[in-house]
């Protein structure tokens, strides 16, 4: 049988980057001269390209990352082909208002991997809609074998957020998304 968990709401998709010292302040007088905010700076090609980048996302030397926010808006759906079998709100998954733990969910911190030389930024999308669509071939489908993989609140974003789903401990990769940018923002680390 085929079943299917849907993410629906707010995410985040970021990239973590940086630059050396030199470029930072070749950036920042650029930026400072024609009054330009780090967003606009960075989404400009034709500054990019002065500097070698074809796209912002080549600042970063790691793959992007995608987290799904974990808040009472946010829904997590659970079907047999059309059928509704589970929709909760994603804040739920956190266990924090229950008396006994109601879903499988590991905690784990943000580490910060980027690399201390030069100056260090994360460059972030706000996105809204499909976050992911994940299908399982399965005969029978067990709540408990749902294992939810969180990330505790980091300095960055200050939110707890769910980076991956497991069933039987086996990864699920996303078969579909759909979602629109809303945000663009940069945010220094140091």
């Amino acid at each position: 049988m085929s079943f299917i968990i849907n993410l629906f709401g707010d995410s985040i998709r970021y990239w973590k980057c940086s630059i050396s010292n030199e470029q930072f302040i070749e950036f920042e007088k650029i930026k400072i001269k024609n009054n330009l905010t780090w967003e606009t700076l960075l989404v400009n090609f034709e500054f990019l390209n002065h500097f070698g980048f074809s796209h912002w996302s080549e600042l970063s030397n790691q793959k992007v990352q995608s987290v799904f926010i974990l808040n009472p808006l946010n829904k997590i759906e659970i079907k047999e082909k059309n059928k509704f079998i589970l929709k909760i709100s994603s804040d739920k998954i956190l266990n924090n208002n229950s008396l006994f733990e109601l879903y499988n969910t590991t905690i784990t911190p943000l580490i910060n991997t980027l690399q201390p030389e030069g100056k260090s930024f994360i460059i972030s999308q706000k996105e809204t809609g499909l976050f992911g669509k994940y299908e399982l071939e399965i005969t029978n489908f067990d709540i408990n074998n749902l294992k939810f993989n969180v990330f505790s609140e980091d300095s960055v974003f200050n939110i707890e957020t769910l980076n991956s789903l497991f069933y039987n401990d086996q990864i699920l990769t996303i078969k579909k998304e759909d979602t629109m940018i809303r945000n663009f923002q940069v945010d220094w680390l140091n």
